[in-house]
C-alpha cells in the first residue's frame, strides 16, 4: 500500500479499522510537551515533523516504517553499503554508517559514503565523539576521495609547512570544540549569526598535517581538523 492509497481511504477508514500506532514508533514520539511545541515521531526510518495526531498519519506512519524495514534489509542482503545508510532519516545516518558499513565496507568506499553523510549533516554534536573516531580512522581514505581541486589545495598547505589560521562561527563557547573549521572568517561570522542575534567566532591555528579533510572549494573554506589539534585559540562576540 503506498501514500495515494492510505488517503485515498480516508480518516473514517482507519478508525474503523482501529489502527494503533506500532509499538517501535511510540518509543520515538514525543507530545506537545517537546520543545518544539507539537507532537513529532523521530524514528531512525521514519520521522514525521509535525505528526498529526489522527488516524490516516497512524496508517502513513506504520507504513513508512514496515516499507523502510524492507528497503533497509534489502539494501543489507545487497551489500549496498549507501543504500543501508540513506534509508535512514538523515539525523541518523551518522549511527546508520557506524552500525553497518564502518567495519563492513572496502574502506574507500567507506570513505566516500562518510565524506557525503558528513557535509550533509545538520546534527553534529548529537554524535561528535562518533564522528571524531569515524573520521581519524579513514583519515588517509579521505584523502584519497575528495575531489583534485581540494587534493590541490591540501597538498599545497602541506607544501608550505605553515600553521593555518581557522575559524569556528558558533551561537556560544559550548560549540567551539567541533571539528568543521573555515579559512574564511566573513563565512565564520555569516555561521555565527545565521540563527539571527550575535554569536562566537573562535580562532586558532593548525598545523597542515593535522587537516583530516580539505574542503575549502565547497563554497565553505573547510578544513575538518580534530579540536584538540587547533592552538592558540581565542574569540570573540559579533
Amino acid at each position: 500500500m503506498n501514500v495515494v492509497d492510505i488517503f485515498s481511504k480516508g480518516e473514517d477508514y482507519w478508525k474503523k479499522q482501529g489502527v494503533k500506532l506500532d509499538a517501535e514508533l511510540q518509543d520515538y514520539y514525543t507530545g506537545t510537551t517537546s520543545f518544539l511545541g507539537f507532537p513529532s515521531i523521530k524514528h531512525p526510518l521514519v520521522y514525521q515533523v509535525p505528526y498529526l495526531e489522527s488516524y490516516t498519519s497512524v496508517a502513513l506512519a506504520n507504513q513508512s516504517l514496515k516499507w523502510k524495514k524492507e528497503k533497509l534489509q534489502e539494501y543489507i542482503d545487497a551489500e549496498d553499503y549507501s543504500g543501508m545508510v540513506m534509508v535512514h532519516e538523515k539525523a541518523h545516518r551518522a549511527s546508520a554508517f557506524f552500525n553497518y558499513v564502518f567495519d563492513e565496507a572496502p574502506p574507500l568506499e567507506a570513505a566516500r559514503l562518510l565524506l557525503e553523510i558528513y557535509v550533509n549533516t545538520e546534527n553534529y554534536y548529537q554524535n561528535k565523539d562518533m564522528w571524531g573516531m569515524m573520521i581519524d580512522s579513514l583519515r588517509n581514505e579521505l584523502r584519497e576521495v575528495v575531489d583534485e581541486d581540494d587534493k590541490t589545495a591540501w597538498d599545497e598547505y602541506i607544501e608550505k609547512g605553515e600553521p593555518i589560521t581557522v575559524y569556528r562561527g558558533v551561537r556560544g563557547e559550548r560549540y567551539f570544540n567541533g571539528h568543521s573549521w573555515t579559512v574564511d572568517k566573513e563565512k565564520a561570522i555569516w555561521f555565527a549569526k545565521r540563527f539571527g542575534g550575535s554569536g562566537q567566532v573562535c580562532e586558532g591555528k593548525v598545523d597542515p598535517l593535522d587537516i583530516l579533510i580539505c574542503l575549502v572549494n565547497w563554497g565553505e573554506s573547510e578544513l575538518v581538523v580534530n579540536p584538540k589539534k587547533v592552538k592558540a585559540k581565542k574569540h570573540k562576540k559579533v
